[in-house]
């Protein structure tokens, strides 16, 4: 996967992943919730982040291009069973790799990222 644009330049950011998903009985309102390891929100770096928004979420600095995050935050409209839903990604990141300590403290590169995205 390759975000990069002309004249991106990098910028530091908090991204905020989402640790556990909720499955709900709709498949449509289902389609909408936030997945493991989707970034549910992108915010300036030194952002003051409560205890429970970092009880229930991984947030790891990055050094990234703006395309970048607009591909790791862009939804997308899906139907399903004939109803219209809202996908709320189409990348995810792999937790395993930022749920350490190491990792979470560390400012992750554009290519850190991009060997953790995938496809969902």
């Amino acid at each position: 996967m390759n975000y990069l644009k002309d004249g991106d330049t990098n910028m530091i950011v908090d991204l905020v992943l989402k640790i556990e998903e909720v499955t709900k009985v709709d498949k449509v309102e289902n389609a909408g919730t936030f997945k493991s390891g989707d970034v549910i929100c992108v915010a300036p770096h030194g952002h003051e982040w409560s205890p429970s928004e970092q009880a229930v979420n991984v947030i790891v600095t990055a050094d990234l291009f703006p395309s970048t995050i607009d591909a790791l935050t862009y939804s997308t409209t899906i139907i399903i069973d004939g109803k219209e839903g809202l996908k709320r990604r189409k990348y995810g990141l792999n937790l395993s790799a930022v749920k350490t300590e190491k990792v979470r403290k560390a400012i992750l590169s554009e290519s850190d990222i991009q060997s953790m995205a995938y496809l969902k």
